[in-house]
């Protein structure tokens, strides 16, 4: 900018992305993301040893909202997700990495821990839902 004020600051969009997105706005006019439908919270210190396991290996289901895909599938809070579609959860932002770019409608096999036991469910992604709470809220301009 003539002030500089932007001056060395820039961002990059992954290549995988843009094609992703590309291809659906191309095929579809719209992009979707898919939804599992739960809150999870990182594994942290207290968690991992209250679990007996590592910190940082997994995201631990808080709640599971109700007719979502996941509470279809039967996970339930206290479970900790392991792998999504064969790959490793490490926290929250990666299974939300994960599970947004899958195809919807679709079933993916999830490793989780329950109990202390690790089970294997499959869970079909449903498309995000349009939710005034999921939309980014609009900000309104003062009138002068």
């Amino acid at each position: 900018t003539s002030t500089r004020s932007s001056a060395g600051i820039g961002f990059a969009v992954p290549v995988n992305m843009v094609r992703w997105v590309s291809r659906q706005l191309i095929e579809d006019g719209r992009v979707k993301r898919a939804w599992l439908g739960v809150g999870v919270r990182p594994i942290d210190a207290r968690l991992a040893r209250q679990f007996d396991i590592k910190i940082g290996s997994g995201a631990i289901v808080g709640q599971v909202m109700p007719e979502s895909p996941a509470a279809k599938a039967g996970l339930t809070p206290q479970d900790i997700i392991q792998t999504f579609d064969g790959q490793s959860v490490n926290g929250p932002r990666k299974l939300q990495s994960i599970v947004e770019r899958l195809e919807v409608g679709k079933s993916y096999p999830v490793k989780l821990l329950r109990g202390g036991k690790t089970q294997s469910l499959k869970v079909t992604v449903a498309e995000m839902p349009e939710s005034p709470r999921l939309r980014p809220q609009r900000r309104e301009q003062p009138r002068e």
